[in-house]
This record gives C-alpha cells, structure tokens and sequence, in this order.
C-alpha cells in the first residue's frame, strides 16, 4: 500500500524564532510513527536556526519564493495527502491555491486573525470562543482548539508524572530558540544574582544573535549552558522552577506541571501570558529583574509553587500530537464514516451519564449498580483532574457515539475501557475505538479485563488483536517493539 504523505510549510528565522518549526517536527515525529511519509518546506534560513530539522530524516524543500503556491505545488509534483501549514503570513489565499493537489489541509494558528480554508485548524490557546471561528473559516471545518492540541514530542508526556514536592534546586531560563528579544544574557546575570544554592540551566539556540553574551553570562554565573539542546523533557523534569518565553514551550512546562515565570518576547505571546495568568497557572514578568524577583519569591514559596503546578499541569497532558494525528487520519465505523477522537470535558457529564445508566452498560460493568448524578459527576471530575487517566470520547462524524478510558497502571500499561452509545451497537464504533486508542498510544501495552459471559467484547478485542492472559485479561502489545521483533 502507498504510504501517505505529508508536506509541512513553516519558517524559522532570527527575526521570528523557531517555534512554529520546533511544535511542527512533533507532529512530523507522530506521522510518522503513524506510517506516514513526511516533508518539511520553508524558507533557506530555517534549517540553521532549528539544526533539529537537518539532523531529522524528513526530506527538505528550500524555498525561493515562501509565499508561492505554485512554487510549493512544482516542488511536490505528485501532490500530498495532508498539507500542513504553520505560518502566521499565510491565509485562505494561499491555502485554496494548494487545494488542486493537497487532499487535506491542516493549519496550526494561535492568532486567528486572518482567514482560512482548511480541513482541521489546530489552536492549543485555552479559552477561546467558538464564535472566534466561523467568520475565519469554512462551516465544515474541524476546530481543534485548546491546549490539549498542543504539539508536544512524546517525551514530554512520558515523564509527565514526576512529583515535584521538594525543595528548589534547579531553575530554567529560556526565551526561544533565537531568544529574539536579546534578553536572556541580562536575565541570566538577574536570576544568578538572586538564586545563590540553586543551580541555573539555560537553554538557547545556535542561532541566537546575542549567544557571546549569553556564554558569558553562564560562565560569570557558574550555570549550565545548552544549546540547541535536544532533551528539553528533561531539562523541565529536573528543573523546579523556570523562567521562558510565551510561546509553545509554555504548553512543555504546563505539561510537567513546572511553575513557570512568564516573558512576553514577541506581540503573539502576549494572549499565552495573559490566559496562563488567568488561570493562575504562571506569573507574567515584564522585565528580566521582575523575573528575578519572582523567581526568589518561588524559591522562598512552596505553597505558590505547588498551586502552580497544579494548574499549569490541568492545562496541557502532552498528548496533543497524538490527537492531531488521529484527526489527520481517522478510524471507520463499519459503514465507512469518519470515526476519531476528542477530549473528554465537564460539559461532557450529563451525555456520559446516560450512557452509564443504560442497562446495556450496566450489564458487564465491575460495578453493576447505577451510579448517582452526584458520583457520576465526582467521578468525572476526579478522572478528569487525574495525571494517570485520559478520557475521550468517541466521535463519528461530528457526533459524540462513546467514551474511551485509558488509566496508567503501576507498571506503565494502559487499561482500556469502552462504553457506547446503545443506539450505535454493532456498527463497528468499539472496534475503531479500539484502533484509534492502540494509535493513540503506540508505545504503550494496552490491556482490559472482560467479565465472564460478555462474548461480544471478547470478540471485539480479539478482533482487534488483543490476546487473553489469563483471569479474564487481554492485552495488545506495544506497536514499535511488536513491529521489531
């Protein structure tokens, strides 16, 4: 079979930053664990600014003309099955212009202030009305907006659950791969002078105008200096506290639940640090000695710490990508519609509450009993706030038809449960949640327990290659080590 294949259009420069770059090789990273073939396109100076790109195996389109569509569709004379564009100086102009050989369009955009003729808009920004939306774009687009569409690596997800009770020991300083406000020496200088005991990492790029100054700020301050760093994950996990830009690693600290101290570098971020601020997830400094004073009071604070990362980390789980992917391709149902998923929410509670009261539902529960709209609505809320459960619901053309649980076991498995709409049984709704959650989480061991007598599930999990092990339970291996065995 062909594989699919994906074009990515974004710029990275000194001037803008590498962001738009940096979240699209994570989504680049999730097609292509999902089977897909995938090419970046931008403008020449991309690859010096984010080296990731010329060390990843993606083919690389150097652009003469960044705002030609014709250049763009010469440069894939084949067409693609998914255009992916992230650029704030692109609209519907150019967008319609690559529908002759595009079969989907995608646009990541965290602005919408410009129209859009796309297929699936990404927008990680918490809060934002659905009204924003459709005098932007076209009634049958899919709207994917908040932070749980975040486009994170994977690895941030994977050590999402560190425990962050203790005391200050490592501060982080990033404002961007370009750091293009020239700000971070003088912030370095500002944090060192107020932190003594605690060690400072800084983070930049190759590309940073000002990088002389900022080695030597390092060195003056006895702090760890990376560039180009390729384990930013980690360096948020051992870090306690951090000072960065407002842009997409945002949505990286949130994800690991780091208190973070907030600079507004560039006009864009200015909506990120206000909504963060909000939501009492991060403090908005305006200047580098206002960061520095935050960070001491944090230092000093373990209560604001620990609110902080509480909040933050209720914003972002680090599985956005993963959801991207599913919506660029999504599972069917067993007459051939569109089956995919979407986070659960609290506005879900009352539809996921009828379907807990069916007796179809109730039969081959663990708990047979109904539950209350009183336990049903705490039981949402706490596997909503939980960092060991993700739920979604299962979603065919538009409509809610099921819901998807996936809880974290002690030994990093993930137990399955499904529960469907009654009206939708036998129409392969199961079977393709059962594949989009096996994507959803490739490196992962699924598993879930099937109570005795429910012959249907059995033969729904088997189906969909999950294997007994014994006491009633089946599992499916994890995708990448069964496909190198």
């Amino acid at each position: 079979m062909r594989s699919r294949h994906a074009v990515i259009r974004a710029d990275a420069s000194v001037a803008i930053g590498g962001g738009h770059v940096v979240r699209c090789l994570a989504l680049a990273q999730g097609l292509t664990r999902d089977g897909w073939m995938v090419s970046f396109a931008g403008t020449v100076e991309t690859p010096s600014v984010v080296p990731a790109l010329t060390r990843s195996p993606y083919r690389w389109i150097s652009l003469e003309h960044p705002a030609s569509a014709d250049e763009m569709q010469a440069a894939v004379p084949g067409g693609c099955d998914l255009l992916v564009i992230d650029h704030y100086g692109l609209d519907a102009v150019y967008e319609s212009a690559c529908r002759s050989w595009a079969r989907r369009i995608v646009v990541i955009d965290d602005l919408v202030d410009r129209d859009h003729d796309c297929d699936i808009l990404i927008d990680p920004m918490p809060d934002r009305p659905i009204s924003s939306y459709p005098p932007r774009v076209g009634k049958g687009t899919c709207i994917a907006s908040g932070p749980s569409y975040a486009l994170l690596r994977p690895a941030f997800a994977s050590v999402r659950a560190t425990n962050r009770d203790r005391h200050v020991q490592r501060v982080l300083l990033s404002l961007g791969t370009a750091d293009t406000s020239n700000q971070l020496a003088t912030l370095v200088a500002a944090v060192a002078d107020t932190t003594e005991g605690v060690s400072v990492d800084v983070a930049v790029g190759a590309a940073a105008r000002d990088l002389p100054s900022i080695r030597e700020a390092a060195r003056v301050a006895n702090a760890r200096l990376h560039v180009d760093a390729t384990n930013m994950a980690e360096l948020m996990r051992d870090s306690d506290i951090a000072v960065i830009a407002a842009g997409g690693t945002t949505w990286e600290a949130a994800c690991l639940g780091l208190p973070m101290v907030l600079m507004i570098t560039a006009d864009n971020q200015r909506a990120v640090a206000e909504t963060v601020a909000a939501r009492s997830a991060g403090i908005v400094a305006a200047t580098t000695q206002e960061a520095a004073s935050y960070v001491r009071a944090l230092v000093a604070d373990a209560g604001l710490r620990n609110a902080l990362s509480s909040a933050a980390s209720a914003l972002c789980d680090g599985f956005g990508t993963q959801r991207a992917v599913l919506l660029a391709n999504p599972e069917s149902d067993s007459a051939g519609r569109a089956v995919t998923l979407r986070p659960a929410t609290l506005d879900d509670t009352d539809l996921i509450f009828r379907w807990q009261q069916a007796p179809e539902t109730r039969r081959f529960a663990r708990n047979p009993a109904v539950p209350t709209a009183e336990v049903h609505r705490a039981w949402m809320e706490q596997t909503l706030g939980s960092r060991q459960s993700l739920l979604h619901l299962v979603v065919r053309d538009n409509v809610s038809v099921g819901l998807l649980r996936l809880d974290r076991t002690d030994n990093d498995d993930y137990e399955i449960s499904i529960v469907t709409d009654p009206a939708t049984y036998r129409q392969g709704i199961g079977l393709a949640a059962l594949k989009l959650a096996r994507r959803f989480l490739p490196d992962a061991r699924l598993v879930g327990q099937i109570l005795p007598g429910n012959e249907p599930s059995r033969r729904l999990f088997e189906k969909a290659g999950f294997r007994a092990f014994g006491n009633g339970w089946f599992a499916h291996e994890n995708l990448h080590l069964k496909a190198s065995a």
